[in-house]
């Protein structure tokens, strides 16, 4: 699609589903809002970095992607909706985001780092929310083992020293 394009079929397409929303064919109700608008906004961003060689934006559109998806499971009901489920499925979607980031530019390993660390962060808390680990199990870890996140890092710059130093 021609970049001058975009523009008017983006709000062809946000004019037409308004118009549904008021015969009542579709529902926009708060969830749906916002599913609706990370998906158009991960499309758009992801469209964004698909047209630029430097994939500029994949990074946030396939962030925004994920969170859309985690907030249709939500509505579904294969995921449940409490405040506190929503950090630990935030940080998941920014740690997949940043191995899928790293997967299609190549261009830091530090991403595939973060993106670890991020999805390790965001698990317990999943685990913690479905009952099986209690919070003070999850600090008792933290306190004992947040070395590992250093170790992590490090590794995680060592590798992307000696990949670019490879180039």
């Amino acid at each position: 699609m021609n970049k001058s394009y975009f523009l008017p079929i983006s709000l062809i397409i946000i004019g037409s589903l308004l118009l549904l929303n008021q015969f009542d064919l579709i529902s926009f109700t708060r969830p749906y809002i916002f599913i609706y608008g990370f998906t158009f906004l991960g499309i758009a961003l992801i469209r964004k970095a698909y047209l630029n060689p430097s994939r500029k934006g994949l990074l946030g559109g396939s962030f925004f992607i994920f969170l859309a998806s985690a907030m249709v499971l939500i509505d579904l009901g294969y995921l449940p909706v409490y405040d506190h489920f929503v950090f630990p499925v935030l940080l998941i979607s920014l740690g997949l985001s940043n191995i899928i980031y790293y997967i299609f530019t190549l261009k830091t390993f530090s991403n595939v780092t973060f993106g670890l660390i991020f999805i390790a962060a965001g698990i317990p808390f999943l685990v913690m929310h479905y009952g099986k680990i209690s919070y003070w199990e999850i600090a008792d870890l933290f306190s004992t083992y947040w070395p590992v996140l250093l170790i992590t890092v490090g590794f995680g710059f060592l590798i992307e020293g000696m990949l670019k130093k490879a180039k």
